[in-house]
């Protein structure tokens, strides 16, 4: 079995404060927008994971980033949210012997670990104070940064204000359609939009004719009626008449009224004059979206095909600049703009780095945290390795296991 520590990165643009990276790429190291740099300590130990190496820790206002001066590539990046509580306990350091450390025990992927800083300036409180001073004021500070459901953050329905924090705007009238009554609203223009496809979808032999006249749709207007057009989809064609509106061009035949089809601007592709064996023929070209349909019409004489056309045209352009979709709801309240709630849309931009040259990976499981320890524990001897050891608390993880510890 091995350990991926890469699974658990996650893909939201800010991971600097929540995730914990090992010997990540120096890219990742740089400070992101927002970020900046509260304190940077030179000659700090990693005593856990790294000891007797040297190194320097930064604090930013979202994580602990630890270097080491021997080679860059060896690091961590610690953010703040991963971090469960700090501590100042002795440790014994390669490079200073027995002296105080910061102890960090944070928790990521529902791991636990725990990393040992030591200062190897003497009589220097600066790691202690400004790491523990910063990591308070990350955690003091999480609506800054947090999602907050029904907290302690008004008042007199006044919003209690954050340091730094200025109310630009307070609009009335927003709906949560979180609410039984957002649920309530959300189902009602779903079926607005369901029973209105005449607007969006074409139809064929549907039910919208009565005694030969077209059952208008709401706020569609009959712009033009015009008879003797032949439908040329049948070998002999079939006379009927055209209804011209500013949504849709509608045919039906004048013997049969239900032999009909509904022809929505927002359907069509293309409205042309051709040649068929019937003669010149006024031709219709739907959408994929629609079937691809082909539909050839005739009227005569050619010079009433032609004006027919350009007026199919131009409505088809003007209805393409404004399409009527046909989902008709009213509101309590006049909704804002669309322009004004719209949101642009901005791509993740990921970036793939690659360190086959160097395997970092290997000392992961030396910052794993046994936080229930409270003594040393029996020690045996393993076969699988020559070796006597202290035996695993945790029955589930076994020395194979441990040997596996790998980041892909």
């Amino acid at each position: 079995m091995t350990f991926d520590f890469n699974e658990f990165c996650s893909s939201d643009p800010l991971w600097q404060d929540r995730e914990i990276r090992f010997d990540t790429p120096l890219s990742d190291l740089s400070l992101v927008k927002g970020e900046f740099e509260i304190d940077s300590i030179n000659s700090v130990e990693d005593t856990k994971g790294n000891n007797g190496e040297k190194g320097a820790l930064n604090c930013t206002n979202l994580r602990m980033i630890w270097i080491s001066h021997k080679n860059a590539r060896v690091n961590l990046s610690i953010g703040y949210d991963a971090i469960i509580n700090t501590s100042i306990r002795m440790a014994n350091s390669r490079l200073r012997g027995n002296s105080e450390a910061l102890f960090v025990m944070a928790k990521y992927g529902g791991t636990r670990f725990e990393f040992i800083f030591t200062s190897l300036i003497k009589k220097s409180p600066r790691l202690f104070t400004t790491a523990q001073s910063v990591f308070r004021a990350y955690e003091t500070s999480k609506l800054y940064r947090d999602l907050k459901l029904r907290g302690a953050i008004m008042k007199d329905k006044e919003l209690i204000v954050l340091p730094d924090e200025r109310i630009l705007d307070k609009i009335s009238g927003v709906w949560n359609l979180s609410s039984e009554q957002g649920f309530t609203t959300a189902q009602s223009v779903f079926r607005a939009y369901e029973t209105s496809k005449l607007y969006r979808d074409l139809k064929l032999r549907g039910a919208i004719m009565k005694d030969k006249e077209l059952i208008v749709l709401p706020d569609e207007r009959i712009l033009d009626k015009i008879s003797g057009v032949w439908n040329l989809s049948s070998e002999q064609g079939n006379l009927g008449s055209f209804f011209i509106t500013n949504i849709r061009v509608v045919w039906f035949a004048n013997l049969a009224e239900n032999f009909n089809v509904s022809i929505p601007y927002l359907q069509m592709k293309g409205v042309w004059k051709r040649n068929s064996k019937f003669g010149v023929a006024l031709v219709i070209e739907t959408t994929q979206q629609s079937g691809s349909y082909v539909l050839g019409f005739r009227l005569d004489p050619e010079h009433k095909l032609e004006a027919t056309k350009d007026e199919i045209y131009k409505l088809w352009k003007v209805y393409s600049k404004n399409p009527m979709f046909g989902v008709h709801f009213e509101t309590q309240k006049e909704p804002l703009p669309i322009e004004q709630v719209k949101i642009k849309h901005q791509a993740d931009k990921v970036e793939i780095l690659q360190n086959e040259d160097v395997d970092f990976g290997f000392h992961i499981a030396s910052y794993y945290a046994d936080v229930d320890k409270k003594k040393d524990l029996k020690v045996s001897y393993d076969a699988d390795i020559g070796l006597a050891v202290e035996s695993i608390a945790n029955h589930d993880i076994t020395m194979q296991k441990l040997w596996n510890v790998v980041i892909q």
